[in-house]
């Protein structure tokens, strides 16, 4: 069980972070895919909400084309995914637009700081 939180600044934009299932990548791939294709859809309905949208954290998926649980194939349409090489992601949606990458070594934990700069076209 995992769950994710969502916050947004009025008239700007709405942010997701969420920890996926380390359990097995079919259902962290059906939580990825809940996440994106379903609730964060309803929250910009329910909201009103029309801006820019970036959801990231450990989605538990690496982005490999010959895998089906690819972590690309919870990239709605219209967004764009870049992650820390194993299975750290943000997908944003393509009103930003990605300026870098970087990545951080951390203490006490199995993954590095992912750092994803974006800017406003």
């Amino acid at each position: 069980v995992r769950t994710f939180a969502c916050g947004y600044a009025v008239g700007d934009h709405l942010s997701c972070a969420t920890h996926l299932s380390a359990e097995s990548e079919p259902i962290a791939l059906t939580q990825c895919r809940a996440l994106t294709f379903t609730a964060v859809p309803y929250i910009r309905s329910q909201e009103g909400i029309s801006g820019k949208t970036i959801v990231g954290g450990d989605f538990n998926l690496e982005y490999d084309t010959s895998d089906p649980e690819n972590a690309q194939n919870c990239v709605p349409s219209g967004h764009t995914r870049k992650g820390d090489g194993d299975v750290q992601h943000i997908i944003f949606s393509n009103d930003l637009a990605f300026v870098s990458r970087s990545t951080y070594g951390l203490s006490h934990t199995d993954h590095p700081a992912l750092l994803v700069r974006l800017t406003k076209p």
